[in-house]
């Protein structure tokens, strides 16, 4: 028997932008629905922050994806079960308010949509399955005696922070659980954290599609698990919404797929200003949905530029305005908290 293992999906991303809700709807009716149907795979299980902000809902971005998220379950006769993430609950430091059970009931009571708000033992052909959603206080103990009786599944899933594992590609998380807590498990998968990243027994399945700039070529999509054979399979999404272009006297990427994408235009050298004007006419037509022009890149790395080096992205500004100061504190915990603290603001 094969699922679907689906990260976060943060339903009215980006302070609800219409643009974005039809992001996410793609790869819902061109990706994962047709991969489903093709491959005769009914079930998905979807690691938490299902919704994006935990105290308001876009009701014009709910009714965008609606029609192509859920109503789907009930036409194909699928079925998603989703446990809470710290997205979805409006405390906290408690699960009992929470988006997904305020707002899905009707999916909820067809039976096509199940919402695990405590651990749970599911079983699904020969593999038994612990699911576990947000640890907070309210449930910290509750999850604690769950985690340590004698006989725990095969696999875990949940929304975890777990040491040792990146949030974003090269942004490593600050604290969190011990990997030794899940040392029993066949396999624990966990969402929450947007990264791809796999170490022993514990993976972080990350999310299907980018959402910040932070994502940008970094592969997204969705797991398969085999219960039978334990297997596991990474399918991507092909479908990308950020883009970067590199200006050197021209451009020798092609910009006939950009339409609708945030790109940032990276001027390395422009001697003759006519041609690079008549790019950036072209590149303006080719109705991107935003555009961002970086010049005067001499402070970066003494004007060389490489594919290492993310000068676009905020995290990157904080990281080289740490590495300049003069501290005896250790840089790379002030780099980590810093981080978590921005990854916290912009999923507010």
């Amino acid at each position: 028997m094969k699922l679907i293992m689906l990260g976060d999906t943060h339903l009215g991303m980006r302070n609800g932008s219409s643009h974005f809700a039809h992001h996410s709807n793609r790869f819902f009716s061109e990706v994962l629905y047709p991969y489903m149907l093709e491959h005769n795979i009914k079930e998905i299980f979807q690691l938490g922050d299902l919704f994006d902000n935990r105290t308001s809902l876009s009701l014009k971005a709910f009714h965008i994806c609606k029609t192509e998220w859920f109503e789907p379950l009930v036409e194909f006769g699928f079925t998603m079960h989703t446990l809470l993430g710290n997205h979805d609950i409006t405390m906290r430091e408690s699960l009992t308010i929470n988006t997904p059970t305020s707002m899905l009931g009707g999916y909820v009571n067809s039976g096509h949509l199940k919402i695990y708000s405590e651990p749970t033992v599911v079983r699904r052909g020969k593999a038994t399955i612990d699911v576990i959603p947000w640890i907070c206080r309210d449930n910290r103990e509750e999850v604690a005696k769950f985690l340590n009786r004698k006989k725990i599944s095969d696999i875990c899933i949940g929304h975890f922070e777990i040491r040792g594992f990146n949030m974003y590609r090269g942004i490593a998380g600050h604290g969190g659980l011990s990997p030794d807590i899940f040392q029993r498990y066949e396999n624990t998968l966990s969402g929450h954290y947007h990264t791809r990243s796999v170490s022993n027994n514990i993976q972080y399945i990350g999310a299907p599609y980018e959402i910040t700039w932070m994502d940008a070529h970094d592969s997204r999509g969705f797991t398969i698990f085999d219960t039978d054979t334990r297997k596991f399979e990474f399918v991507q999404n092909p479908h990308t919404m950020f883009q970067k272009l590199y200006y050197k006297n021209g451009c020798t990427s092609d910009i006939s797929n950009v339409a609708g994408k945030l790109v940032k235009l990276i001027v390395e050298k422009k001697d003759d200003l006519f041609e690079f004007d008549k790019f950036l006419t072209n590149l303006k037509n080719c109705d991107l949905y935003d555009l961002a022009i970086l010049e005067n890149l001499e402070d970066f790395k003494n004007g060389v530029i490489d594919d290492s080096l993310e000068i676009e992205d905020t995290a990157m500004i904080i990281s080289n305005y740490i590495d300049s100061l003069q501290t005896s504190v250790s840089k790379e915990k002030v780099k980590s908290y810093i981080n978590s603290l921005y990854v916290e603001a912009i999923n507010l």
